[in-house]
């Protein structure tokens, strides 16, 4: 198995780089992905050479969401052992999305390809988010409906016009102060590092940690949790794993 967190550090400007790694399913949040991160989020937030963090995803896509092949087997459990599993599921990827509001130096999440449901709840959590053109935006996986724990809550109060299902472009992102720039494919990269070695050495340290879950990532977790357990939803994440998989 491929590491599913890879970490880059420049010496000299103490910018890390950290890249979830599993672009051959769209770097979904898998239980040993989160995992990976929040081990990594830890330690690097302990680095007292680091200046800002990078965060982004490998193979030309950030994060399509959850992890469909795991939530497929976690349904074939026992309903309350299904709700149990899901629960845990969706607070621990609140908790991961918390530690990335809380990181003692500016976070800066670069963003293409797809960002969904739960890849959205972590993108919203950094400090700013940069996008390439053509990236596209989804609040909810457009094929099983899932959404990442409190992102859909976090971002209607920004945007009350935006709907559960809408899906956005990287300038309608831009024009709504969700992106701080927008910038071609091959120059996201380098347009990040530039901005992360200001952010580190200029700006003001990020405010102060929120770690606690709101009732609102409880609530979502809770919702979501019963949700999954149901038989239209079993039928809905299989039919969408037997579409990636011909694609």
């Amino acid at each position: 198995m491929s590491d599913p967190i890879l970490v880059s550090q420049d010496d000299d400007s103490g910018v890390a780089t950290v890249m979830l790694h599993a672009p051959e399913t769209g770097n979904p949040l898998s239980e040993h992905l989160l995992a990976a991160l929040k081990d990594t989020l830890q330690d690097l937030s302990q680095a007292d050479a680091l200046s800002a963090m990078i965060l982004t995803g490998a193979g030309g896509t950030f994060c399509r969401g959850f992890d469909l092949a795991e939530i497929r087997d976690a349904q074939t459990a026992p309903a309350a052992e299904q709700e149990r599993y899901f629960y845990d599921l969706f607070l621990r990827t609140a908790q991961l999305a918390a530690l990335v509001r809380g990181f003692p130096k500016p976070v800066i999440a670069l963003l293409e390809g797809t960002v969904a449901s739960a890849g959205l709840h972590l993108a919203l959590s950094a400090t700013e988010l940069r996008a390439a053109e053509g990236t596209v935006f989804q609040v909810a996986d457009p094929e099983t409906g899932l959404l990442g724990a409190g992102a859909a809550v976090r971002l209607f109060r920004r945007w009350p016009e935006v709907g559960v299902g809408a899906q956005f472009d990287a300038e309608t992102a831009l024009r709504h102060g969700f992106l701080a720039a927008v910038s071609p494919a091959d120059r996201l990269l380098a347009d990040g590092v530039a901005r992360a070695i200001g952010l580190g050495g200029d700006a003001p340290p990020p405010a102060a940690p929120e770690l606690g879950l709101a009732r609102e990532d409880r609530d979502a977790a809770r919702r979501m949790a019963k949700a999954l357990s149901l038989p239209d939803a079993r039928r809905l994440v299989r039919e969408a794993l037997v579409r990636r998989q011909r694609a």
